[in-house]
């Protein structure tokens, strides 16, 4: 028996466990069912459906449309701002995928209005619904949408384009008035026309003298019969600024790539853009440049040099772009950034790649750079002078070089930059064919463009949002820019930023500058302000600032019920479609569910089952007395 122990021989071991089928309801909690629907009502139909579904033997959970688990129905709240109804159909789906799912309740009134629309995704499970909601057609006026300038100059007419919604009051006029802190800025009277739905109109306000950060209310005055009006008032936050920036974009001839450039910059409303074409005679106009972008400057057959030496003379901030026009000698002798050493007049085709230790900023969709088209670069050794950082590398086919394509020298007094390539312009249409809101192509030229423009500011420390006013659910990006008491960058110090709202404490952060980026997300509307610290050697570096976040609700957007979208997700997934009213039709379907059997097998040693441990162990202890006894031993 002892060499039983010993040898721990191993047993085939097969476990059977019995899986109830699994049926989740999800519950459409946003804010367009709260006015449609007897919540009481409500709560006493989906527990009498879900009572009887547990007495037939199967599991049913409870979830959102968020998808979040819920325990108790009184405790679910109406109240999303929107509504995405294929993002927890599609958890289910992960989470789920190797249990006995039966199939999933939705419960909703198919007001789609974030993220993909579910009948675009397919789904490997039956998805019933059930209708909830009015599909009639509610009396209503709706301030839809508002576009404006958000940074505008002082005393100057502000174009504001509102569009407006209405059901049920066409042919009335409408009244339309702009409030500041109760005062009222500007009231218009918008006439409708008798079977239309929807008017677009533009006024003009006066922007105030002083600078500085305004926020101003449209606000419809309400109708007698209004479904809502919630969705009567859209606040407006703009800024004042006194001043733009000037940036000239000089060329030898035009290209493209320049219109690109224009384009890119344009997006910053404190960029003011001009471009100049110069010829042999052209002299620029006598106007003082935050940054000069010389496209094909200085020029080989030397078009326009006289004014590239003028504007060189005059202005401290440059960013060379190489083209086939370049002359490459001369641009060596004026740019503090690098040296283009070419070989043999010959070009190459290249991909550009974002140097990962390059921390002066951050660009949101990075690893995209590798997938655009190559462009042309001079087939040359680069040698990158003292304090030149490298964006961009030169990816040849396969092979990542070390090669710069675009690299940053941020010296105080000629802070300059150098692209080495021409045919970049397909870059934007691309690089917006991926991401849908963010052009990768503008992402770089823009922080490029500030990163030199802002090197000539004597502050040591900047942290900064990327924008003043941001939406609800959107991430708060900084940008971050440091210097040493030499004014050159710093990328591996420790930033504290403390974000507080209301003077109350949100949140605290530690970032490595160069490394980490500084990002905040899932933060409720309001008016936020930070201060950011670092310690360079004695010397603590501080900023402040503050950045707003709108309210977002697209639930009052649209309140009629889309039970058509409902339906055909349910003939999608072959499953049915069902009126709140009529679920004892359901109950039918579910029974039909069927307990699965999981089996599990395994190799155990026979030791690790105790009672068989336990009469073994009895054996040896047994077989010992006998032999003690019978002096065997």
């Amino acid at each position: 028996m002892l060499s039983v122990l010993l040898l721990n021989p191993l047993i085939n071991y097969l476990e059977r466990t019995t899986v109830s089928p699994k049926v989740i309801f999800v519950l459409d909690n946003s804010a367009s069912i709260n006015k449609s629907i007897d919540k009481t009502a409500l709560f006493t139909k989906i527990q009498q459906l879900k009572t009887k579904l547990e007495q037939e033997e199967n599991e049913v959970l409870l979830r959102t449309i968020d998808n979040k688990k819920i325990d108790l129905l009184d405790s679910l709240r109406f109240d999303l701002p929107m509504t995405d109804l294929s993002h927890p159909l599609t958890a289910i789906q992960r989470e789920f995928e190797e249990e006995n799912l039966h199939s999933v309740i939705l419960f909703s009134d198919g007001l789609q209005n974030k993220g993909t629309n579910p009948l675009y995704k397919n789904y490997h499970y039956p998805i019933h619904t059930v209708a909830l909601g009015d599909t009639s057609t509610s009396k209503d006026i709706i301030l839809q949408k508002v576009n404006f300038n958000q940074k505008v100059s002082p005393k100057t007419e502000i174009p504001i384009d509102v569009l407006i919604n209405y059901e049920g009051f066409s042919g009335e006029p409408i009244l339309l008035e702009v409030l500041a802190n109760d005062e009222k800025k500007h009231t218009t009277r918008i006439e409708t026309t008798v079977g239309s739905t929807f008017i677009k109109k533009r006024i003009y306000l006066q922007s105030p003298a002083k600078e500085g950060i305004y926020e101003y209310i449209l606000d419809i005055k309400a109708k007698k019969g209004e479904y809502t009006t919630d969705n009567n008032q859209k606040k407006i936050i703009f800024q004042v600024i006194e001043k733009k920036q000037a940036i000239l974009i000089a060329a030898s001839a035009p290209h493209p790539d320049i219109r690109a450039i224009k384009t890119a910059l344009e997006n910053d409303e404190r960029n003011e853009i001009d471009v100049f074409i110069s010829s042999n005679d052209d002299i620029v106009e006598n106007k003082s440049y935050a940054l000069v972008i010389f496209y094909g400057l200085p020029n080989k057959q030397n078009i326009g040099n006289n004014v590239f030496e003028q504007l060189i003379k005059n202005s401290k901030a440059h960013m060379f772009v190489l083209s086939t026009q370049t002359d490459i000698n001369k641009l060596n002798t004026y740019n503090n950034c690098m040296k283009v050493l070419p070989k043999l007049n010959q070009k190459d085709k290249v991909t550009p790649v974002y140097n990962t230790s390059f921390g002066m900023y951050g660009l949101a969709h990075k690893d995209f750079f590798q997938t655009l088209p190559p462009i042309i670069v001079p087939f040359a050794d680069y040698q990158l002078k003292a304090s030149s950082h490298v964006v961009l590398q030169q990816k040849i086919g396969s092979i990542l070089t070390e090669k710069p394509l675009l690299a940053v020298n941020l010296s105080r007094t000629s802070p300059s930059a150098v692209l080495v390539g021409e045919g970049f312009w397909s870059w934007r249409a691309i690089s917006y064919d991926h991401s849908k809101e963010i052009f990768l192509f503008d992402e770089l030229l823009l922080k490029t463009s500030q990163l030199l423009c802002t090197s000539q500011n004597k502050k040591r420390f900047q942290c900064k949002p990327q924008k003043k006013i941001y939406s609800e659910n959107e991430t708060i990006n900084f940008d971050v820019s440091l210097y040493n008491a030499l004014y050159e960058p710093i990328t591996d110090a420790t930033l504290n930023i403390a974000l507080k709202k209301n003077g109350k404490l949100i949140q605290k952060k530690d970032v490595q500058h160069g490394l980490e980026a500084i990002t905040f997300t899932s933060l409720s509307a309001g008016k936020y302000t930070y201060e950011a610290k670092t310690q360079l050697n004695d010397t603590t570096l501080i900023d402040k600032g503050f950045f707003i976040i709108e309210k977002i609700n697209l639930e009052l957007y649209h309140h009629r019920a889309n039970h058509d979208l409902l339906r055909e997700l349910s003939e999608r997934t072959r499953a049915n479609a069902y009126d709140i009213n009529k679920l004892n039709s359901f109950e039918y379907h579910a029974s039909k569910a069927k307990a699965k059997i999981k089996t599990r097998e395994d190799i155990v040693s026979i030791i690790k089952y105790k009672v068989v441990f336990f009469v073994i162990l009895l054996l040896v202890a047994i077989e010992w007395i006998i032999r003690k006894t019978k002096d065997i031993i």
